[in-house]
Formats: structure tokens, C-alpha cells, sequence
């Protein structure tokens, strides 16, 4: 079911999580990054934006440039967030305390982050090879390996 009704006078929607994403390539720390439409028929301007990692002390800065109405912001935390600990998941939400917001429904945004434990591969010590000898490699640690013979040429 659906309802029509009027458009919204101030309703600010949490559109989209930019960053971070998690994976390989997170830190323990990170830009938070957000991507907010003004879905309401006035600008805005000069609201709360937070964001809280596993339920912990809220991050508050103010977004003080004006939101057009029908406008997207693309908003980055100057403060980074923290994700100290590999391989643990964590609850990032992202909200916004527009004042006089008319539909709060859509204010918060909540995604799972993932810090992948680290790799902590090895192989096996340098040996030389004459031409024509073989070599037996053995590495652990990880789920792929690439040998080569130098900085760009596979073997």
C-alpha cells in the first residue's frame, strides 16, 4: 500500500554511505563520508550531522553550507572514525538532526563495516638457484600467491 500526500516543508534523507566501505584497504581510522538529499521545499542549512561506531560517543559537526531543495551534499567528517581492532565488525550510523524534520524515518543510516584480520603471511627465505636447479617455494598465511623474478614479470 501507498499513501500521496503534500511534500515535506524539511525532510533531510541520509541518501548513501560514500565511505568507508570496509574491506582490505581499512585503517584504523577512516573519513567518514556521506551523501544527504534535501527531500523537503525549503533550503536548509546549519543542521547537526553525527555519526557513532558501535554505539559509542557521538561525532557532531554542523553542516553549515545550504541544501537547496531537491539538492544532494556529498558531507565529510573532519573528524575520522575509528576502527582500532583487525578482524571484528563493526555498526556505523550516520544520522541527521534537522530541526522541525518532518519525516524522521529516513534521518539514519546504518551499515556494517568489516576490518579483515591482517595478513600475516610468510615464504620462504632466499635461496640461489644455478641455471637449470630447482627450488622448492612454500609459503602460509594467505589463500593466494603470485612468484615472480622481479618487480613486473610472473613465472
Amino acid at each position: 500500500s501507498f499513501n500521496i500526500s503534500a511534500p515535506l516543508a524539511r525532510d533531510i534523507t541520509m541518501s548513501s554511505l560514500i565511505a568507508p566501505l570496509g574491506g582490505c584497504g581499512l585503517g584504523s581510522q577512516a573519513n567518514v563520508v556521506v551523501k544527504i538529499r534535501n527531500a523537503g521545499t525549503e533550503s536548509v542549512s546549519g543542521f547537526p550531522l553525527s555519526y557513532q561506531v558501535n554505539g559509542g560517543t557521538p561525532v557532531t559537526e554542523t553542516v553549515s553550507g545550504s541544501v537547496a531543495s531537491g539538492a544532494d551534499l556529498t558531507y565529510t567528517f573532519t573528524t575520522p572514525a575509528s576502527f582500532p581492532n583487525p578482524a571484528q565488525l563493526y555498526e556505523l550510523n550516520v544520522y541527521s538532526a534537522l530541526a522541525g524534520d518532518q519525516r524522521a524515518d529516513n534521518d539514519t543510516l546504518t551499515r556494517s563495516i568489516a576490518r579483515p584480520a591482517l595478513n600475516t603471511g610468510s615464504a620462504s627465505a632466499d635461496t640461489t638457484i644455478c641455471a637449470g636447479g630447482t627450488a622448492v617455494l612454500k609459503a602460509t598465511g594467505g589463500s593466494a600467491y603470485a612468484w615472480t623474478d622481479g618487480p613486473s614479470t610472473s613465472i
